[in-house]
């Protein structure tokens, strides 16, 4: 793997890359926090609490292997602005609507600008820093520490100023994260940039999604997309009924923060050892242990209510979290050409925004009729079941293509 390119790269743009991953990620787990708690403070029904904190990822889900597509056409930078103004845009909309179906679209717009910006800073470690395994691992670090910071912060907003000012706040984070985005570097684009932006160039195609989904007939590619979709569904319960459970056990904003806080430093620190792990560890193996981890400490949470217990499950889901993020973005990055780096992480991010959109809907709708603890240990059951088969796949196909680790 020739590092040329990557040094090449201005310092300003590389650390243009970090920032605008730590200003998404934070705005998504700030979000994230602050919506399911406004939700529950407007004291709706299971089922609709699902639906609503459901549809963030219903646009992303969508649109995300076109604005992949869109990114390996146009470039990343393009693709990014055009979205993250948004993030100044949505949030002091959320304390004007109080009806729970009028939340919905504005759920959706709110999870497509962050979904965007992620994929957008994805496909520029392909394109630019070649899928390197250091370059995804500082991303993922720095991103983990703006999700660290957020929780934190927003957690502490909510106590002090309440849900109303927690909104006006998210407009100045999302001011910064359009900062970030002016300052990223133009990537590689296949439409040449003197023949201008035309309007079947941002049209949605066919053609890209069948290429995008084509991606999935080779195993590597299919492994590493199902072992994202796995890893994501904890993601969805720790951002969804998971707060909602820590609001019923009597935990303040802050404390909530504190939680995912702890979760995201570990995480945070799990990045910078999964460079070094994967030159003793097959990475593919290591990829289904942690996720294997991140499930089921998230999963059986509910079952306890000591707040050291929690503490002690939602760091050992970090850390584990945390080695397996740079893996997703090392491997997919080295599973596919250059040329279809954006539909790869679009693909990937599509099928992640389905999860998320439809796991808060179906523990909504579980939670009705088992109970909290037993649709936690339900879903977590299902994404192990699923995990074992990736395993088998795994043992099965020695020949998967393992990326070039220096």
């Amino acid at each position: 793997m020739n590092p040329e390119p990557a040094d090449a790269l201005p310092r300003y743009q590389q650390y243009a890359i970090y920032a605008t991953g730590f200003f998404c990620l934070s705005t998504v787990m700030m979000m994230g926090m602050l919506t399911p708690l406004w939700i529950a403070h407007l004291g709706f029904t299971p089922f609709l609490a699902g639906l609503i904190i459901g549809s963030r990822g219903v646009l992303s889900a969508l649109l995300s292997i076109h604005a992949g597509s869109l990114m390996d056409r146009l470039g990343p930078r393009r693709v990014v602005l055009s979205f993250t103004f948004l993030a100044v845009i949505t949030p002091p909309l959320f304390p004007l609507i109080t009806w729970g179906p009028a939340i919905v679209p504005l759920q959706m717009v709110s999870g497509l600008v962050t979904s965007m910006s992620w994929i957008g800073v994805q496909t520029l470690i392909g394109q630019v820093l070649q899928g390197s395994a250091m370059h995804a691992g500082r991303l993922t670090f720095i991103s983990k520490i703006g999700v660290l910071i957020g929780p934190l912060l927003i957690g502490l907003i909510i106590d002090l100023g309440g849900y109303v000012y927690s909104f006006y706040f998210m407009v100045l984070w999302g001011a910064a994260l359009f900062g970030c985005a002016l300052l990223l570097p133009a990537g590689t684009a296949s439409a040449r940039p003197e023949s201008g932006i035309k309007i079947r160039d941002v049209l949605p195609r066919f053609s890209d999604y069948a290429a995008a989904f084509r991606l999935l007939t080779t195993t590597a590619v299919a492994v590493i997309a199902t072992a994202s979709v796995i890893g994501i569904s904890s993601n969805a319960i720790l951002s969804s009924f998971y707060l909602v459970h820590l609001k019923s056990e009597g935990f303040s904003g802050t404390l909530i923060g504190s939680v995912l806080a702890v979760g995201s430093f570990c995480a945070a620190f799990g990045t910078l050892t999964t460079h070094k792990i994967m030159r003793r560890v097959d990475p593919y193996y290591l990829l289904l242990a942690a996720s294997l981890v991140t499930i089921s400490t998230i999963c059986i949470a509910p079952q306890f209510s000591a707040v050291a217990i929690i503490f002690t499950l939602i760091a050992l889901r970090g850390i584990t979290d945390g080695v397996g993020q740079p893996l997703l973005f090392s491997l997919m990055s080295n599973a596919v050409t250059k040329e279809n780096q954006g539909k790869a992480v679009g693909l990937r991010i599509s099928l992640n925004r389905s999860c998320t959109a439809l796991v808060p809907m179906i523990m909504g709708g579980v939670i009705e009729f088992m109970g909290l603890g037993a649709a936690f240990l339900a879903i977590g059951g299902i994404l192990t079941t699923a995990l074992a088969v990736l395993w088998v796949i795994v043992i099965r196909s020695p020949n998967i293509k393992r990326p070039d680790i220096r």
